[in-house]
């Protein structure tokens, strides 16, 4: 009898359990990020240029032996000037976090949640510049000063273990990327099963989004960060790239630059499974990112793409 008693009140408390709601009214969560949303096509030889060298400045270079229409410019600037920045080899790395704090007991839109997502990316970045210059005397099909002049130059590395700075989580060794995102969500549940529990749910919604980003390398940055430092003389200009204080001012201005905003929406589908009695869940969202401009002004990023969220909750 005693034993029939205590199987009889066990069932009737799971049972009272597993009425109850499985929905908590407030969650939290926590989910790890693959961010597709980014890319950046290599490029080298964008020119820097703010920067001049007069022709006076550069040991054995004689102006006279070009054209008189080039003599009288005293020196090499803009497009012609050979100190350029380079960018390749963009990857994404593997960390991607964030979190979501939502309410899912709401009257016709079922739910409504924030969350945000911080990633990292990292590629190679360069300036390349000359150890000397001198002229073609006879160049093929001349258009400007650039084909008269003959360049040997040599690369700066611009990363994070060439200037001997720490890595990023030890994952980041290149030249740093980082963004950082908030999504302000309102979702509607397409299944919810069982109807009164919602153990499963599909869901679909969208909301606006603003990220945080880091620059890009570029000349615009590298002008921002040392350009006070240049001179119009190829000597001071080599001892600037070359010095690996004045290019460690470059990343740091990448890194200290991140909470620049840029507006943009998302869609979002998602799936979540939640636990009966016990108040822990499951879910994967899928978000098609896309942003209103471009992420950085000076270098095509992209934006608009995927960010898949994986994660579990907890509900309060």
């Amino acid at each position: 009898m005693v034993r029939f008693m205590r199987c009889a009140i066990a069932a009737a408390i799971l049972s009272a359990a597993l009425a109850t709601p499985s929905s908590a009214i407030v969650g939290v969560g926590v989910h790890y990020g693959i961010d597709l949303s980014l890319n950046m096509d290599d490029k080298f030889g964008e020119t820097i240029d703010f920067l001049k060298i007069n022709f006076s400045s550069i040991p054995g270079f004689d102006s006279t032996q070009l054209p008189a229409s080039l003599q009288s410019s005293g020196g090499i600037s803009g497009a012609d000037i050979p100190i350029y920045v380079d960018r390749s080899d963009w990857k994404r790395n593997a960390l991607n976090f964030g979190g979501k704090l939502f309410i899912d007991i709401i009257p016709v839109i079922d739910a409504i949640e924030v969350s945000t997502n911080f990633g990292m990316w990292e590629y190679t970045g360069a300036i390349r510049y000359p150890k000397s210059i001198s002229v073609i005397q006879n160049p093929s099909h001349p258009t400007g000063l650039k084909d008269y002049l003959d360049v040997k130059d040599t690369t700066m590395l611009l990363t994070l273990k060439s200037l001997g700075m720490p890595s990023f989580f030890g994952m980041l060794t290149e030249t740093p990327y980082a963004k950082l995102n908030f999504d302000v969500t309102v979702r509607k549940n397409i299944v919810a099963v069982p109807k009164h529990m919602k153990i499963f749910r599909l869901y679909a919604g969208g909301g606006p989004s603003i990220h945080f980003a880091t620059p890009a390398l570029s000349t615009s940055l590298i002008e921002d960060a040392v350009g006070t430092r240049f001179t119009n003389d190829l000597a001071d200009i080599q001892n600037v790239i070359s010095n690996p204080v004045d290019m460690k001012k470059v990343l740091e201005k990448i890194i200290s630059d991140l909470m620049t905003p840029h507006m943009g929406m998302h869609l979002d589908v998602g799936v979540m499974l939640k636990l009966p009695v016990v108040p822990v869940g499951f879910y994967v969202d899928g978000k098609y990112m896309i942003m209103f401009g471009e992420l950085d002004k000076n270098v095509k990023l992209g934006g608009n793409g995927l960010l898949l969220n994986g994660g579990i909750t907890v509900g309060l």
